[in-house]
């Protein structure tokens, strides 16, 4: 009973530090609370991938110098964040000026694809005021959508752990972000079955991904 209780907080100890590196204390609580390490283990799940990006960051980096450029992106960051959490989902990973976020894993969420959707609404709305309050910093960003069955889970060595997700809807969601040149938020035909009933969306445009063979609808 006492191997059985140490390995069992050991194992908690570890799920809350991969956790807190990438989920609000608020969200790895209840994950823990709700199984623990039973939630992180290789799974499919139907979810909600939303991969941002910054437009033209370079530019913007060149003329910070590396410094100025990581304050940046960490303010900046600090907001989006905050954005995707208020809208319960979790930033999995940073991609250079962009980042890939989840919603429904690894809890199961019913309202995902709504969840994301405002998120990015709301991710555009505060890079408006971020734009007012910082023109000589402005930026734009452009934010891709889709929804489907994804594999979910821990990965990597006994030294280091990341929570990950894996598939074809997760690459299918960075290809749609691409399309986002003017910064607006571009959801797949998947995501805008599961909203149609609460946004207005533009007529599709068809789009060839890397990958698939047919075109892709989009929805602005």
């Amino acid at each position: 009973s006492l191997t059985r209780y140490v390995t069992t907080g050991r194992q908690l100890r570890q799920t809350r530090q991969t956790l807190s590196r990438y989920m609000s204390p608020r969200v790895v609580e209840h994950i823990l609370a709700q199984g623990g390490p039973d939630q992180l283990r290789g799974q499919r799940r139907v979810i909600t991938v939303m991969f941002s990006d910054v437009r033209n960051f370079t530019t913007v980096a060149e003329e910070l110098g590396p410094s100025g450029t990581v304050a940046l992106l960490n303010d900046f960051f600090a907001e989006m964040i905050d954005v995707v959490d208020r809208h319960h989902g979790i930033v999995n990973k940073f991609l250079g000026d962009g980042f890939l976020a989840l919603f429904g894993a690894p809890l199961h969420d019913a309202s995902a694809a709504r969840n994301a959707l405002a998120a990015g609404q709301a991710m555009l709305e505060a890079v408006d005021k971020w734009n007012a309050t910082r023109p000589e910093q402005a930026l734009r960003v452009g934010i891709g959508i889709h929804s489907g069955e994804a594999v979910t889970g821990t990965v990597g060595s006994p030294q280091r752990k990341e929570y990950t997700v894996i598939g074809d809807e997760v690459n299918l969601a960075s290809r749609i972000e691409a399309y986002s040149l003017r910064g607006q938020v571009l959801i797949s035909e998947a995501t805008c079955a599961r909203v149609r009933d609460y946004v207005t969306v533009s007529e599709p445009m068809e789009v060839y991904v890397k990958g698939k063979k047919d075109p892709v609808k989009l929805y602005e």
